[in-house]
C-alpha cells in the first residue's frame, strides 16, 4: 500500500490543557461500533448509545472535559479508552484503494499555529511504502478519474505554491477545476494543462458578501463564531474594502505565504475526494472559498480592532473557520453542492 503523508503528521502532539480551544467542545464527537460495545460493557455513563456520540454538557463540552480541561475518562482509564475520533484528531486520513493519505487538520489550534508561523514545513508531501494490502472492496471506484484528479491536483499544488500572487492561484484554480468538470459532464476529460496564470480573481465586496451568505446557511456548530460572521457580513458593503486590504498587506508582508499554505492543504485532503461524488469544482471551490473567507475575516477583523492582528488571532480565526466546515460532514456536502450551483466563474 502506499501512503502519503503531509506535513508534521508523524510528529504531532497535542498539547493537552495548553490548547487555547480544546477540541472536547462544540460538536458531538462521534464513536465508532467497537467502542460503543466497550463502553456499553462497562456501564460508562455520558455516551449517547443510540446516536453513538459522546454525551456534551450545558456549555456544549464533552461530558468527560473536567475543569482543568483535561479528559476524565483518559485519566481513570488510560490508554486504549479512546474511541477512534478521540485517538485519532486531528490527524486526518483519506482512502482510496491501496491509497492512504494523511494529514492533520487546521481545525487543531495547534496545526493553525504551525500554518500561520511557518516554523515547520507543512507542505511538505512524504511518500512512503509498505507491505499491506488493502483488502476492501472497492467494485464501484472510478479509477480513471481518480487517475485524471491526482494528475489535476498535481497542477494545482504547483499553483498553490508558486510564487504568482494569490488572487490569480485562485482563479486559475477555479478555471482548471471548472474547465475539468465541464469535460467530465460531456464525457471528454482531456489532458490537463497549465502554462502561467490564467486570470485573477476580484476579491472585492460583492464576492465577499456572496461568500459569506453561502456560509451563513451552513449549520452552524459554534453559536459564537457565526455570530461574528453575520456581524461582519452587515459591514462589507459600508467599506472601502480595497483600502482595507491595502493597508493589511503594508502589515503582513508573508500573508499570502500563509494563505498559500491553507490553500494547499485544501487541496491536498480534499480535491482527490472528488472521485467519490464527482463533484470536481466543487472540491476545487471549497479551497478556494475557504481562501476568500479566512482572507477577508483576517482583513475585516483588524479594521475591526483598529490595531495589526496578531500571529494568534489569525491561527485563531483558521481554526474556527475550519471546526465549522470540516466539523460536519453534512456542511461539507452542502458547500460543494453550493458551490457548483453558485459558481464563482
Amino acid at each position: 500500500m502506499k501512503t502519503k503523508v503531509l506535513g508534521q503528521y508523524n510528529k504531532f502532539k497535542c498539547i493537552a490543557n495548553e490548547c487555547p480551544s480544546t477540541c472536547c467542545t462544540g460538536w458531538a464527537i462521534e464513536i465508532d461500533n467497537e467502542y460503543i460495545e466497550k463502553y456499553s460493557s462497562i456501564k460508562l455513563e455520558g455516551v449517547d448509545y443510540n446516536n453513538q456520540c459522546f454525551r456534551n454538557k450545558d456549555d456544549n463540552s464533552c461530558y468527560f472535559l473536567n475543569k482543568d480541561r483535561l479528559c476524565d475518562l483518559y485519566l481513570k482509564y488510560g490508554d486504549g479508552i479512546f474511541c477512534r475520533t478521540c485517538d485519532m484528531y486531528p490527524r486526518h486520513i483519506e482512502e482510496f484503494p491501496n491509497i492512504r493519505e494523511y494529514s492533520l487538520s487546521i481545525s487543531c489550534p495547534e496545526v493553525a499555529r504551525m500554518y500561520v508561523c511557518m516554523t515547520e514545513n507543512v507542505t511538505e508531501i512524504v511518500n512512503e511504502m509498505n507491505s499491506e494490502i488493502d483488502e476492501d472492496e472497492y467494485d464501484e471506484f472510478d479509477f480513471v478519474l481518480y487517475d485524471t484528479l491526482t494528475k489535476c491536483r498535481e497542477v494545482l499544488f504547483d499553483i498553490a505554491l508558486s510564487e504568482v500572487p494569490l488572487k490569480n492561484k485562485l482563479f486559475d484554480i477555479l478555471t482548471i477545476t471548472s474547465n475539468l468538470q465541464d469535460d467530465m459532464d460531456s464525457g471528454c476529460v482531456n489532458d490537463i494543462s497549465y502554462e502561467g496564470t490564467l486570470g485573477i480573481l476580484d476579491i472585492n465586496v460583492e464576492l465577499i458578501e456572496k461568500a459569506f451568505d453561502l456560509f451563513i446557511t451552513l449549520e452552524p456548530l459554534n453559536s459564537d463564531f457565526r455570530v461574528r460572521i453575520k456581524k461582519h457580513r452587515d459591514t462589507i458593503s459600508a467599506l472601502d474594502f480595497n483600502e482595507e486590504e491595502r493597508k493589511f498587506l503594508l502589515s503582513h508582508s508573508k500573508i499570502e505565504e500563509i494563505m498559500s499554505r491553507v490553500l494547499h492543504y485544501f487541496i491536498f485532503t480534499y480535491f482527490c475526494g472528488a472521485v467519490y461524488d464527482e463533484y470536481i469544482y466543487g472540491m476545487g471551490a471549497v479551497s478556494v472559498f475557504s481562501i476568500i473567507i479566512i482572507y477577508s475575516l483576517f482583513i475585516l477583523s483588524e479594521k475591526e480592532k483598529g490595531n495589526v492582528i496578531s500571529e494568534s488571532e489569525m491561527a485563531e480565526i483558521i481554526y474556527m473557520y475550519s471546526r465549522e466546515l470540516e466539523h460536519s460532514t453534512d456542511n461539507m456536502i452542502k458547500l460543494e453542492e453550493l458551490l457548483e450551483e453558485n459558481r464563482f466563474i
